[in-house]
């Protein structure tokens, strides 16, 4: 989820957006269960933001946006939960939080998009035909027969991880990530059987590749798990791991510099996770252990590796890609914090 400075400062340069819209927020009317609508159903949209008690000044002839607050600000994150549950034909989940500027409450609501196979997502007491909205630019339009049978249709499409990335090849592949594997999951079961394909073979076998027209393609696992930097830079620019250290124990106050160095993490998962694990595990400190019959001491993390293997995967599996934002690993001095944008697919 974004921060509140973060999505002012894009409101204020180039107005609302396809992922933004502001509003007074006096009360959850139809106008922002629209805007709910929309976002959750937009395609590949991966869902926006509601900035309540924000109103763009009147006559203004370029962005210029002011914040009025909201009044009753927890009364109004409830009733907006629980319209989100109820209002809808499937439970929206909204993510929200309160931000104080200038002796002023702002509400910050993230609505996520729907997944393919729950939309059209529409508002219950208008049915389908008339209560069905998508994003289009800064605005919540109306949908026509046209755009219920686009988002009906996508219910019968592959899932997000077998899409094929059709400006990807074959080439894209990195070799060391293709090893990786071979080597892990000969690990577990030596004689399995995709070991004994050859490489297409095998990515085909695993779902990594798809064929388009006739034109092999990277699918979204195969591009995520085995694909070039280079070509995650290209097509996933903001699809990384952020590994931040703080020295101390809260976020440095300084905006411009909140923590002390940073690390960035573009690679295919096969090779980026044990890279990833083994940079924790240099940072953590160790505790001195003398095995009993020993003359030589033993080194011990004071969080064991297999936790933290557990939760580096758990917030790289997890995720949803759909949101184009890097995951963020955060090393205080007494603690390390993962954080996800958007939200988790498991509870």
């Amino acid at each position: 989820m974004l921060e509140f400075d973060e999505l002012w400062e894009r409101l204020s340069s180039v107005d609302e957006t396809d992922t933004i819209e502001a509003k007074r927020g006096s009360d959850i009317g139809d106008s922002i269960l629209e805007t709910v609508c929309a976002f959750s159903n937009e395609p590949e949209l991966g869902g926006g933001y509601l900035l309540l008690g924000v109103v763009k000044k009147e006559n203004a002839l370029f962005p210029d946006y002011e914040i009025v607050g909201v009044e009753k600000p927890d009364e109004l994150q409830g009733s907006l939960a629980g319209r989100c549950r109820t209002d809808f034909s499937i439970t929206i989940r909204p993510q929200i939080k309160l931000e104080h500027r200038n002796g002023k409450t702002v509400l910050i609501a993230y609505i996520p998009e729907a997944q393919a196979s729950q939309k059209p997502v529409y508002i219950k007491k208008k049915d389908v035909k008339h209560g069905t909205y998508r994003r289009i630019g800064s605005t919540d339009a109306k949908c026509v027969d046209n755009d219920l049978e686009e988002l009906y249709q996508g219910r019968k499409n592959q899932s997000f991880d077998s899409m094929p990335q059709e400006r990807t090849s074959i080439e894209d592949i990195d070799e060391r990530a293709i090893k990786a594997y071979r080597r892990l999951r000969a690990d577990v079961k030596k004689d399995a059987e995709e070991l004994s394909y050859d490489d297409d073979e095998m990515l085909n076998a695993l779902g990594a590749t798809a064929r388009v027209k006739g034109e092999l393609h990277l699918t979204t696992a195969g591009l995520l798990l085995f694909g070039k930097p280079s070509v995650l830079r290209r097509e996933l620019p903001m699809v990384r791991v952020d590994y931040m250290r703080v020295n101390g124990r809260e976020w440095l106050a300084d905006p411009e510099n909140p923590y002390d160095d940073l690390i960035e993490y573009r690679e295919p998962l096969m090779l980026m996770i044990p890279r990833i694990i083994a940079q924790i595990e240099e940072d953590i400190p160790r505790g001195f252990l003398l095995p009993p019959d020993s003359i030589q001491r033993k080194d011990v993390p004071l969080i064991p590796r297999r936790v933290i293997r557990e939760a580096v995967v758990n917030a790289l599996m997890h995720r949803s890609y759909r949101i184009h934002a890097p995951t963020q690993i955060i090393r205080f001095s007494n603690r390390i914090e993962i954080i996800n944008a958007g939200f988790s697919l498991l509870p």
